[in-house]
């Protein structure tokens, strides 16, 4: 039975990372449009990220929101964010991408910052595609093998 939700776990956490970026890829959208129409500052933009109910989900929003207002600059409050945050199935990759969207954010001209969001969507369009093709592949796997290990663990016993 352990076996078993040891492989629902596995299974749960790739779903988990697909589903994380998705949604960070909403909040890319939503902050190129704060950006683009009402020229949004850094503050502005975590400030409607955190009201958003849409993105609940990714705490780091919300540990930026309370730190925004100190002295230390944005983009070490988003590392930090990241840092601490709950989102222990993203890989390195995912998490170097977010990092480097709150690295990026509020540092040029709207234009500039426009171009790199859409740059950072092609780069998390691959993360998707890969998450989504993990999970189609792995997913059954993992919950197989969990099941048969369980099978075979107790078929060793008797």
């Amino acid at each position: 039975m352990i076996t078993a939700m040891i492989g629902n776990y596995f299974s749960l956490a790739l779903n988990n990372r697909h589903i994380a970026l998705k949604k960070i890829n909403y909040m890319l959208d939503e902050i190129a449009i704060l950006i683009r129409f009402k020229s949004a500052t850094v503050y502005e933009i975590i400030e409607h990220l955190a009201k958003d109910e849409r993105f609940s989900t990714l705490d780091f929003i919300h540990k930026c929101h309370v730190n925004i207002k100190t002295d230390i600059p944005f983009a070490k409050i988003w590392e930090d964010a990241i840092d601490t945050s709950s989102l222990s199935y993203l890989q390195k990759e995912d998490i170097s991408l977010i990092k480097s969207i709150g690295m990026n954010l509020g540092i040029s001209d709207m234009d500039g910052q426009q171009s790199t969001i859409m740059l950072e969507k092609e780069e998390l369009s691959t993360l998707i595609e890969s998450a989504k093709n993990a999970y189609l592949s792995k997913s059954k796997l993992y919950r197989t093998l969990g099941i048969l290990s369980g099978a075979f663990i107790s078929i060793m016993i008797i």
